[in-house]
Order: structure tokens, then C-alpha cells, then sequence
């Protein structure tokens, strides 16, 4: 029986080149539950995902072994580092997995290679998402030099505030790995912020109540 062909996100839909986009639809796609492991450092890279549904996110471990995020792949986008170490038949650096559940394109590396030299929209397309990504990591990189880990949570929070939400899911692990620091760091500095009155901390999320005063360490 032939593989029912995939919906595409809308920014591969219109890529311009009918050969890749019926490829794209033929290729296999797995969904994934959430915090599934898609892929692990150490890893060959025979395939590259490229997100359908839902959201991924690609961590590295650093030396004392906590896990960093490095940036998220949203739907219609991929993750640049798989894509390099794919391309030059290199294990992954990284490690990616499902954040709220996933649904991925798999695309053979050896045809991924193929198109950035022989379809000009394709390469476009990735060219725009290396950049994209490069600039989330340029940010990880401004944020852990530039900012104190107290500016770096009230950020998180105001950004979610500032989007009409009064509440977000994550634990204080998660946003550890997510901050690059350490999990107690994280539960220290969120009590500090509770006392003061800014939100309410409840198992596995934390409530906005009056984000906006500046912390200090």
C-alpha cells in the first residue's frame, strides 16, 4: 500500500519547485509524544527532520553535564546543526527531542545534500532557516554573557505576560535547561520572586501576578 502523501506546512507548499514538494509529501513523517527523544548526541544523522506539527528543542550538555538549550524548531523549520552533520556524514552534535509532542518530516540526508546544489528554492529555504537559527543561538549567547540569571527569568515571564498569558507550564529543571544554569539557581531566584509578590509557583507551573519589577541577585 503507497504512504498517504503528507499535508506540508505552507512555507514548503510554496517552495516553487513541483519535483521537491511531491518528494516532501512522499517522504516518511513520525509523531512523536512529548519530551520523546528524537535524536541523541553521538547519533548519525541519516535523516533530517523537518517539523510538520508542534515544536522541537535542540539541547547540547556542557561540561558538568547540564543540559543547554540551544534554540527551537517550529513547524516548517529544521534544525541547522542535524543538517550540516547530515550533509558532511558527521554524528550529532546535539540532542533533539519533542517539547509538547511533534510530528516531523523525514528526509534522507544524501537528498537533502543533493538539492542544496541542484535546487536553487530549496537551497533558499534552508539558507533562511540557518539564519534564523543563527540568530536564536546569537541570542542564547547575548543573554548568558550580557545578562544576570535574574534578568534572563523576568525576561521568560514578561515575554509569556506580554502574549496574554497569565500562567506557564514548565518546571524548574526545564527552565533551567532552557537558562543554561542550574536547577536549585532557578528554584532560588523564582521563591525570591513569589516573596516579592510577581508570581505564585504551583507544581510544574508558575503563575503571573505582577510581572515587571527589576530583579537582583
Amino acid at each position: 500500500m503507497k504512504p498517504t502523501p503528507v499535508t506540508l506546512p505552507y512555507v514548503l507548499e510554496r517552495l516553487g519547485d513541483t519535483e521537491v514538494v511531491d518528494y516532501l509529501k512522499k517522504c516518511p513523517s513520525r509523531t512523536f509524544r512529548e519530551k520523546s527523544l528524537l535524536m541523541a548526541e553521538g547519533d548519525p544523522v541519516a535523516y533530517l527532520p523537518i517539523v510538520l506539527k508542534g515544536c522541537l528543542k535542540v539541547t547540547r550538555e556542557d561540561e558538568n553535564g547540564r543540559e543547554v538549550l540551544l534554540y527551537e524548531v517550529k513547524e516548517g523549520e529544521t534544525c541547522i546543526l542535524s543538517l550540516t552533520s547530515g550533509i558532511f556524514n558527521e554524528p550529532s552534535r546535539v540532542s533533539i527531542s519533542a517539547m509538547d509532542g511533534a510530528s516531523v518530516l523525514l528526509i534522507p540526508s544524501a537528498q537533502v545534500s543533493e538539492w542544496i546544489e541542484t535546487q536553487p528554492s530549496w537551497r533558499k529555504l534552508v539558507m533562511k532557516i540557518c539564519h534564523l537559527k543563527v540568530m536564536s543561538l546569537v541570542r542564547v549567547v547575548d543573554s548568558m554573557s550580557f545578562q544576570t540569571t535574574s534578568e534572563r527569568i523576568l525576561h521568560k515571564l514578561e515575554e509569556a505576560a506580554q502574549a496574554g498569558m497569565t500562567e506557564i507550564r514548565i518546571t524548574h529543571q526545564q527552565m533551567a535547561s532552557e537558562l543554561g544554569t542550574a536547577r536549585e539557581v532557578i528554584s532560588r531566584l523564582l521563591k525570591k520572586m513569589e516573596n516579592e509578590g510577581q508570581i505564585e509557583i504551583q507544581r510544574g507551573k508558575i503563575r503571573l501576578i505582577n510581572i515587571g519589577k527589576k530583579l537582583t541577585n
